[in-house]
């Protein structure tokens, strides 16, 4: 395997490879700092200066990066992924691409046209909300939680972070030619529609927040968004609240369900989180007000899944996600960035607390 791109996501890919002892191994990388710069990082991940190719920004991967590779893993920043995906279909490559195909309606759908027939089969998105130990058993206590409890009538969803060294470092992260901050926390909208099943989300309002200017003293690290969902487990006129923001001081990561009877809250942990404890979180389900039921699933790592994708393609298998998945869970993603881009940013300190504070008490709650 070569990675494009050496963030987190390659070092936890690298850590899961290190866990199970799989029988793919990172041999190559490229990246825009030289070796000299990333040398203690490359050798802990036994990467030779030879194997390290070192490009500009924008510039295309050498065609030596791809002599000796079986898979491709794209996690460069999100607005060089259009190119490095069909540069790696192009070479033969089985290819994994983190988050998105590429930042723009336009250019995701060139990228779809681009698989379709040749490379099917051949290529899929690292979304790894999806395939974390909480989600995959939410999705399969769905039909026995609405037999049992009634139709969802709403989604509340609240996903705030601490301040991390990183994303300040990651500031190229919240501007528009990579998507934003949207483009980032795409994971609700990924849970919602793979995980539970939404045929269709539809956006009615959205918000951007510059919740933390350390970040980005221009461009939202932060949002509220506002959809109505249909599907055969969702009653009519159903909805779901989305609140995202990066830095803030009472981080927390809560997805709820309400029921007609009930809800079901699933308090997700961080992917280093789970490393380090061995834990996935939990899911609550409450009646009345009380806790019925704690449920706390045992599973591999996300990242687990990602690699099971790479094997299952090598060996001409299907990937989790059909290329009709990835469509349909991207349509609200492009409502919400012409929603989000086309308003000014608010920065007002009390319009951002409040902001908070709406999160705060669906946490409560």
């Amino acid at each position: 395997m070569g990675a494009s791109g050496l963030g987190h996501w390659v070092r936890r890919l690298r850590m899961t490879l290190d866990e199970i002892n799989n029988e793919l191994v990172l041999l190559k990388a490229a990246g825009t700092r030289s070796y000299e710069d990333r040398r203690d990082e490359l050798e802990r991940y036994e990467i030779s200066r030879d194997n390290y190719f070192s490009i500009k920004a924008g510039e295309m991967l050498p065609e030596a990066f791809f002599d000796g590779l079986d898979v491709v893993y794209v996690a460069s920043p999100n607005q060089f992924h259009k190119d490095q995906t069909m540069q790696a279909l192009r070479s033969g490559k089985v290819t994994v691409t983190e988050k998105t195909f590429a930042t723009s309606k336009e250019d995701f759908d060139e990228v779809i046209n681009f698989i379709k027939g040749k490379h099917e089969g051949r290529v899929t998105l690292g979304l790894h909300y999806i395939t974390k130990t909480l989600s995959i058993e939410l999705g399969k206590l769905m039909p026995s939680l609405v037999e049992q409890y009634g139709k969802v009538r709403s989604v509340s969803a609240s996903f705030f972070e601490e301040v991390r060294e990183e994303d300040a470092r990651r500031k190229w992260l919240f501007k528009p030619e990579n998507g934003g901050i949207a483009m980032d926390w795409i994971h609700p909208i990924s849970i919602i529609s793979f995980i539970m099943r939404a045929d269709r989300l539809e956006l009615q309002k959205a918000k951007p927040y510059i919740v933390q200017k350390m970040y980005d003293e221009k461009n939202p690290s932060g949002f509220y968004s506002l959809y109505k969902i249909s599907g055969k487990f969702f009653q009519e006129g159903a909805t779901a609240v989305i609140r995202v923001a990066k830095g803030v001081d009472s981080p927390f990561k809560v997805f709820r369900i309400n029921f007609e009877d009930a809800y079901a809250e699933l308090l997700y942990i961080s992917t280093d989180d789970e490393f380090l404890t061995g834990t996935r979180g939990r899911m609550e389900i409450s009646e009345r007000g009380k806790v019925v039921k704690v449920l706390s699933p045992k599973g591999p790592l996300s990242y687990q899944y990602l690699i099971n994708d790479m094997l299952h393609m090598l060996k001409g298998e299907e990937p989790m996600l059909s290329l009709q998945d990835i469509i349909k869970m991207y349509q609200p993603e492009w409502q919400l960035q012409d929603a989000l881009w086309s308003e000014k940013p608010l920065n007002d300190t009390d319009e951002i607390e409040k902001f908070i504070e709406e999160g705060i008490k669906h946490k409560i709650s």
